[in-house]
């Protein structure tokens, strides 16, 4: 699947995020705006590997990168140049794998990355909507869990395939911030996920000598 098509408004909200937010403007809609408020934060218990943890090399494997994006397994297209756009300047940064032109996809490698937002959608409407009924004086936090596959496979050679979880937790209205965590922009934290993600995934396929 090719992402590179040019997307517009493409902020990074899973279908949970947008149920969560139409539940919580049954009650804001009927007050002042600002009363209720959404913040969001990384789980840190994901974190590991960093930029540091990538060895530097001078001869970057060629890739041909597609990407896709999903919720609850369903692909959702409309957001996959959000994720292609991280995972790109990923790959930048840490000189593992250079993009290959569209002339030299057929003499390059594939790096396929699927990250599948994972959650309970009914339970996240129902929280959302007993806030937004008590006009934000009833907080109540959601977790969206996220999934990624990625699989690198080098010309004429064998797929190497990894799975990492992460997750994002939300509070909204009148509910103390998840312990240990700093509040950040939801798209923030979204590509925060899809890094250490990623960066978990080229470690070790460097461990693992497949780099």
């Amino acid at each position: 699947m090719n992402s590179r098509s040019a997307l517009h408004d493409l902020r990074p909200r899973s279908l949970t995020f947008k149920l969560r937010l139409s539940a919580i403007m049954v009650g804001a809609t009927l007050i002042c705006s600002g009363c209720t408020s959404i913040k969001s934060y990384v789980d840190p218990q994901f974190r590991d590997a960093t930029y540091q943890s990538i060895q530097n090399t001078d001869a970057p494997k060629y890739v041909t990168v597609s990407v896709e994006f999903q919720v609850n397994g369903k692909p959702q297209k409309r957001h996959n140049g959000t994720v292609y756009r991280k995972v790109s300047r990923v790959l930048a940064a840490t000189r593992l794998f250079a993009e290959a032109s569209a002339g030299k996809a057929s003499e390059s490698g594939q790096l396929h990355v699927i990250v599948n937002n994972v959650g309970d959608v009914g339970a996240a409407f129902g929280k959302g909507f007993a806030t937004g009924l008590t006009f934000g004086l009833a907080g109540s936090q959601v977790v969206d869990g996220y999934i990624m596959t990625a699989t690198y496979t080098p010309l004429g050679g064998v797929p190497t395939t990894r799975e990492y979880k992460h997750a994002i937790h939300s509070t909204v209205g009148m509910h103390s911030a998840p312990e240990g965590m700093v509040a950040v922009p939801l798209a923030d934290a979204f590509d925060q996920v899809v890094e250490e993600m990623l960066l978990n995934y080229l470690r070790d396929l460097q461990s693992d000598r497949v780099l």
